[in-house]
């Protein structure tokens, strides 16, 4: 994860939690000593870089793949 950035380089969404997810980052963030905006971002960091981002990826491969089936195997022989 990147090292903290001045808010000059930082773009500002909003996020919807459940209660009990944000209950979760709340107790997490305490346990950690790391604000609640650190600790998702954290979390949001680790996923596009670790397993989650494999896993989107491979969807989008397999809608790609799904979708265009007739146009690839028409390709697949020059």
């Amino acid at each position: 994860m990147a090292d903290k950035q001045s808010t000059a380089n930082v773009q500002q969404m909003t996020i919807r939690l459940a209660p009990d997810e944000h209950e979760a980052l709340k107790a997490y963030a305490f346990l950690t000593g790391k604000s609640m905006n650190d600790a998702a971002r954290q979390a949001i960091a680790e996923f596009l870089v670790g397993s989650g981002r494999e896993e989107l990826f491979d969807q989008a491969v397999e809608d790609f793949r799904a979708r265009y089936r007739v146009a690839l195997d028409k390709l697949k022989d020059l």
